[in-house]
C-alpha cells in the first residue's frame, strides 16, 4: 500500500507537490510585478515535472521563475497597463452606451478588444515558458495561440472564473488551485504549443537529468529564437 508505484501513493504525491508549486507560485506573486514569471514557472513545473516524474519541483520552479524573471517583470508590467486602459476603455463604453448607438458601438469594440487580450495573457507564461525572444516577440506568439484555439481558451476562462468563485468561498484552496488549473488545462495549451514547434520545423529535446540544461533546451526548442519562429508561422499562414 505505501509503494511509490501504489495508485494512491502517486495521488498523494501529486497532491503534495501541488501545495508545494502552488506556494510558491503565492510567495513569488507577491511582489506583484513578478506575476508573469511566477505563472511561467508554475506552468513549466506543472507540465515538465509533475505531471511526469514529480521529482525535483523546488529546483525546476526556482530555475524557470530566474529565467523568466527579467523578460517576466516587462510582461507583467505591460499586461497591468493594458488591462487597466481596457477597463477604462470599456467602462467608459458602458457608461455611454445608455445614450446613444455610438456608445454601444464603442462598448462592443472594447468588449472584442478585452476579450483578445485577455485570451493573449492567458498565452503569456506558456510562451514564455517554451521560447526564447524579447518581449516583443513573445507578446506576438501569445497573441497568435489563441486565436488557433478559440474554444480552449473560452473554456479556460470559464474554468478559471469558477475556481475564482470557489477560492473566494474557500480561501484555504489558494494552497492547491493555482496547480489544478495548470493540470486541468495543460493539455490543450500543450497541443497548441506543439502545433506553433511543428510549424517552425523545431523539436522538443529529451528531457535530462540536470534541471539548468533542461530548462535551456526547452527554452530553446532546437536554437530557433522567437523572432525566427514568429518568422515560420507567418510563412505557414501565406
Amino acid at each position: 500500500m505505501f509503494q511509490m508505484e501504489n495508485p494512491l501513493m502517486r495521488m498523494l504525491t501529486k497532491i503534495g507537490n501541488f501545495i508545494l508549486v502552488s506556494f510558491y507560485w503565492l510567495l513569488t506573486c507577491i511582489p506583484v510585478v513578478t506575476i508573469i514569471p511566477a505563472c511561467t514557472a508554475l506552468f513549466h513545473t506543472v507540465t515538465k515535472v509533475i505531471r511526469q516524474d514529480g521529482e525535483g519541483v523546488t529546483a525546476d520552479f526556482f530555475s524557470a521563475f530566474r529565467h523568466a524573471l527579467h523578460p517576466g517583470v516587462l510582461l507583467s508590467l505591460i499586461t497591468a497597463g493594458g488591462s487597466l486602459l481596457l477597463y477604462t476603455c470599456v467602462d467608459f463604453g458602458y457608461q455611454m452606451m445608455r445614450q446613444n448607438a455610438v456608445g454601444t458601438a464603442y462598448f462592443s469594440v472594447g468588449c472584442i478588444l478585452a476579450y483578445a487580450w485577455t485570451a493573449t495573457v492567458f498565452y503569456l507564461a506558456p510562451a514564455l515558458s517554451r521560447f526564447e525572444g524579447g518581449v516583443l516577440d513573445i507578446l506576438r506568439i501569445a497573441f497568435y495561440l489563441p486565436f488557433r484555439n478559440f474554444f480552449s481558451v473560452l473554456l479556460q476562462m470559464i474554468l478559471l472564473a469558477v475556481m475564482i468563485f470557489v477560492v473566494d468561498f474557500y480561501p484555504v484552496l489558494l494552497l492547491i488551485v493555482p496547480a489544478l488549473y495548470v493540470d486541468l488545462t495543460c493539455s490543450g495549451v500543450e497541443k497548441a504549443l506543439q502545433r506553433l514547434v511543428a510549424l517552425s520545423g523545431a523539436k522538443e529535446p529529451e528531457k535530462q537529468t540536470d534541471a539548468e540544461p533542461e530548462r535551456e533546451q526547452c527554452l530553446e526548442f532546437g536554437g530557433l529564437s522567437a523572432l525566427e519562429q514568429a518568422a515560420h508561422m507567418n510563412d505557414s499562414e501565406e
